[in-house]
């Protein structure tokens, strides 16, 4: 279990390649030049719940298909369009497969 990390500031944010079954949670990942978080191929049974994922050149990409699910997302447009009548948007992780946060958070955790 990877958790309680401040990664902040780097070329690259996490990266996963060829990493199986890693659960990443309750972990902020700021400002990185490139990927917040990258999931590379043959990683499979990976979890990232509740982390804050802000401002990175692109937050996240999967490429293997992770679960994903409660983290704050930096540019979630859902809480605007959710004011506009839509509930519950999910968040979309670009990459390879069609990968989904369905709870993301509307403000970071603390």
């Amino acid at each position: 279990m990877i958790t309680e990390n401040y990664i902040r500031h780097n070329e690259h944010g996490p990266q996963f390649v060829d990493a199986d079954n890693n659960t990443f949670v309750r972990n902020t990942v700021k400002e990185n030049e490139h990927y917040g978080i990258s999931v590379g191929s043959r990683s499979a049974g990976n979890e990232f719940t509740e982390n804050n994922i802000i401002g990175n050149a692109q937050n996240a990409w999967d490429d293997y298909g992770s679960y994903w699910d409660g983290n704050y997302w930096s540019d979630y447009i859902g809480l605007k369009l959710k004011l506009l009548g839509f509930i519950g948007l999910p968040y979309h992780i670009p990459g390879g497969l069609n990968q989904w946060d369905f709870h993301p958070r509307v403000a970071p955790l603390p």
